[in-house]
């Protein structure tokens, strides 16, 4: 297990433990999420009663969770009870509370919990750019799933993570103020789970072009489309050019001063909310636009259909903008000085530190990735950006429109 220790000089311990794959399971869409609500009902020889009681009784809080690449555990509690805590997540990691009985509570708390979620016009658009990765399944496909889904499906997918599994523990404890505590994590953590595979910043292949421009539409009655323009690109993950795509996102739409929030929002109204995104999916970069306007309030007597039209000009615009003309120094250091705050403030609390290096032990500078990032920031030039972005958008985009169907009706399309 790849272990880091972070001295704080607090009373509480904070912590997260996770087995993480390379690339994803070819699992039905439904398992990580039942598998997730099976690792909290406690271990093989203790129900959710049993195993909780002391852990209610002297505050811990803990958490277990699943993806299609990992399984982790989150704990905040006393410093004197980590020990404690380390051995009750062993415990189910090592033997899981894997019986018809968990199953059936899993399947029907994870069925609830998709029916009550509101479909986005992201949910179609991320279907269509990962075909092949059940992460993206649609709703109805998910709860498709989850009638089919078997324990043996389960414990073949818990199975998969465990045999593939590279294993890490990021600890933020008190650990110069309590004696041996240090100690106590590290020969808690190196029995049980210390048969894993080195950790490593290896990415998954997913990257495939988007072939062409493509609009999604889809019609459910509702006062605002739900307007959402995704483009593709590749990457190897470089720290420089991550923290160049940072900063290209901060200047588009990450944020109140951003091109869009100023131009779509305040100076248009057309939304209270506009933005982009970025995102990562193995060695795939995402980088999305979003927006949603108000096109049909009947309530209101309120039908602006051409709103959805002015929202997708907004967003060429800016794309065409950001790629043609280099940005100013000022809106550069306006940027940078955003970025920075963000990253710095990501830090205040011993909890948020345990998830930062959580996260940056999954990049190529591992723990050191905070300062380092803030260092390559401070590199970034105006021709740094102008370079991303015609990275990023000299591709095709796939655009995804959720709206009612009298504002589908009334727009064109190209």
């Amino acid at each position: 297990m790849e272990l880091v220790i972070n001295p704080n000089k607090s009373d509480i311990a904070t912590g997260q433990i996770t087995l993480q794959t390379t690339a994803p399971a070819d699992v039905k869409p439904a398992v990580p999420a039942i598998l997730a609500v099976i690792l909290n009902e406690g271990s093989k020889n203790k129900n959710y009663e049993q195993f909780y009681k002391d852990v209610n009784k002297s505050g811990i809080t803990l958490k277990f969770d699943s993806s299609f690449r990992s399984i982790n555990a989150t704990f905040e509690a006393l410093a004197q009870d980590t020990g404690y805590t380390l051995d009750l997540i062993k415990e189910v990691f090592m033997q899981p509370r894997f019986n018809e009985s968990s199953l059936k509570y899993a399947k029907n708390l994870v069925k609830e919990a998709i029916l009550n979620l509101d479909e986005t016009a992201a949910d179609s658009a991320l279907k269509e750019m990962f075909p092949n990765l059940n992460e993206y399944a649609t709703k109805e496909e998910i709860l498709q799933s989850i009638d089919t889904t078997t324990l043996a499906d389960i414990e073949g997918f818990f199975n998969y993570i465990k045999t593939n599994a590279m294993a890490k523990g990021i600890i933020t404890a008190p650990t110069d103020k309590i004696p041996n505590l240090e100690q106590t994590i590290t020969s808690k953590l190196s029995v049980g789970l210390d048969n894993y595979k080195t950790f490593n910043t290896e990415s998954f292949k997913s990257f495939e072009p988007i072939a062409q421009n493509k609009i999604l539409t889809k019609a459910e009655q509702r006062n605002q489309a739900d307007i959402i323009q995704y483009y593709k690109f590749k990457t190897n993950h470089n720290p420089k050019d991550h923290a160049t795509f940072a900063l290209l996102n901060t200047i588009l739409g990450g944020g109140p001063s951003s091109r869009l929030f100023e131009d779509l929002r305040e100076k248009q109204k057309l939304a209270y909310r506009v933005e982009s995104n970025i995102d990562f999916v193995g060695n795939t970069g995402v980088m999305a636009l979003s927006i949603k306007t108000t096109t049909d309030n009947p309530l209101e007597n309120i039908q602006q259909f051409d709103n959805v039209e002015k929202s997708l000009n907004g967003f060429k615009k800016h794309v065409d903008l950001i790629k043609t003309q280099p940005v100013s120094q000022e809106e550069l250091d306006a940027a940078k000085l955003r970025v920075k705050t963000q990253i710095l403030n990501s830090l205040e609390s011993s909890g948020a530190q345990t998830l930062v290096l959580n996260s940056a032990k999954d990049n190529n500078m591992g723990i050191a990735a905070v300062n380092e990032n803030i260092k390559l920031i401070d590199q970034v030039t105006p021709q740094d950006i102008l370079n991303a972005a015609n990275y990023i958008f000299n591709s095709n985009s796939i655009t995804s429109i959720l709206a009612s169907q009298k504002t589908l009706d009334n727009i064109k399309l190209s």
